[in-house]
């Protein structure tokens, strides 16, 4: 039998990396959702998946989030979001604030893991990373540093540089070798 994957999170690009940029980035990106919802259903059923974690980011934590509720429609699989902060999507277009709204409303459940707002603990980012990873079987990652397809983060070398993608990818190799675990892997970034 397969390992059991109950829990997976995700972590990517915001839409300033991601092809169509802000303005049209999920319309752009509709394909790569069209496949997480493909592999979400697959990862259900062959793993046994339970639920998915999203950072509710702009970019790849929404499209990860849109294509859990979709998969929901073939497979019972539940959707957390997990939010850094109150006011995270505060800075955003009306139409991201909307969407942003749309999936907190078809979350399953929905964690702050701060009570209050970035400007008062900058540091939430990094504290919601580390719950998704501490509490998830594998990642879903959109990373434009790895190669596409599936990959193991214990075994992967995150290259040095900025960004809370990266410092992600970099926290889950870490504690996946040192919990002397396998945390499987898919990028999605062509």
């Amino acid at each position: 039998m397969d390992r059991v994957v109950s829990i997976l999170c995700g972590t990517g690009h915001r839409p300033d990396k991601m092809p169509g940029g802000w303005n049209s980035y999920l319309k752009v990106c509709k394909p790569i959702e069209d496949l997480v919802v493909q592999h979400l259903v697959n990862v259900h059923k062959r793993y046994q998946l339970e639920a998915v974690m999203s950072g509710m980011a702009a970019g790849w934590d929404t499209i990860l989030a849109r294509a859990t509720i979709r998969a929901r429609m073939q497979v019972p699989i539940k959707l957390y979001a997990i939010v850094p902060c109150h006011g995270q999507a505060s800075k955003w277009s009306s139409f991201h604030r909307d969407v942003y709204q749309d999936i907190l409303d078809h979350a399953d459940s929905v964690k702050f893991v701060y009570n209050g707002t970035y400007t008062q603990n900058p540091a939430c980012m990094w504290d919601r990373n580390k719950y998704m990873v501490e509490g998830s079987g594998a990642i879903f990652c959109y990373f434009d540093d790895l190669p596409y397809g599936t990959l193991f983060a214990e075994k992967i070398q995150v290259p040095p540089g900025k960004g809370g993608t990266r410092h992600c990818l970099k926290y889950a190799h870490d504690y996946a070798a040192k919990m002397g675990m396998s945390m499987p892997m898919f990028n999605y970034y062509k």
